[in-house]
Parts: structure tokens; sequence; C-alpha cells
């Protein structure tokens, strides 16, 4: 189960990334050099990219690499307070 969670965290830290990248990709294209029409449509696009694109755990929490860590923690916390408690 760890690893099904790991899994979609890589993928969504990797969406987030890439997606980042897309409005310095636009920046960098030589935009000015072309037509008005392109430059609102290329201006429009980087301004879409900018907003944070990412994979939703139950419309909660980001899945990213952070996420990830923060979930392992709890279970390694909740998992000592058990053990301590004499549960096992």
């Amino acid at each position: 189960m760890i690893i099904q969670i790991a899994i979609f965290c890589w993928f969504g830290e990797t969406l987030i990334a890439k997606s980042s990248m897309i409005a310095d990709a636009c920046y960098k294209s030589k935009w000015y050099q072309y037509s008005p029409n392109a430059r609102k449509t290329i201006i429009l696009v980087m301004q879409v990219a900018q907003r944070n694109t990412a994979f939703k755990a139950g419309g909660f929490f980001q899945m990213s690499l952070l996420t990830f860590v923060m979930i392992l923690r709890s279970a390694y916390s909740y998992f000592t307070v058990l053990l301590n408690s004499n549960a096992f």
C-alpha cells in the first residue's frame, strides 16, 4: 500500500514540476517576435500555467513527495504510540 501511495506522490511531484516549467518555456520562446494574436495567446498560456497544477487526494491534499513524507511520519508516530501502549 505504501508503494501505491509513493507512486501517486512521485507522479504528482513530477506533474507539479513540469507544470511550473510551462510558463518558463513560454517566456523563453521569443514570444515578442510573434504576431500580436500569437503574443496574446502565449501570454494567456503563461498566466494559466502559473496556477498550481497538482493531483489532489480527496480534494484536500496535494499528492507530492512532501505529502508522502508526512504520511510516513504520521504512520510511524501512530505505530510508536501503539507499540508503547502494549497494544501488540
